[in-house]
């Protein structure tokens, strides 16, 4: 026996979860390399570095806004050598 489908049950569709798409980036002027928001560390003694050295990005733990949404509370935090970085959002 088929059982067809009748009422608002018909027209029953899943929920897609909403994910955020990461825009923000953080480039260094002079080696070009760019460090996705999201991709920053998350724990203060993780440390990344462009290639020529210029830029640290790390994280200072706290009650403040979170590094990544959904993580802990901290900041991002970003030290520079001899030239400042460029803060830039990007359409995909």
């Amino acid at each position: 026996m088929n059982v067809g489908k009748i009422g608002f049950f018909s027209e029953f569709e899943e929920e897609e979860e909403e994910t955020y798409v990461y825009k923000s980036y953080v480039v260094c002027p002079n080696c070009k390399d760019e460090f996705r928001t999201d991709n920053c560390p998350q724990k203060e003694e993780e440390k990344m570095f462009c290639s020529c050295k210029n830029l640290e990005l790390g994280c200072i733990e706290g009650d403040g806004h979170p590094c990544v949404i959904g993580s802990k509370g901290g900041f991002i935090t970003i030290r520079y050598k001899t030239d400042y970085p460029l803060f830039i959002e990007k359409d995909n």
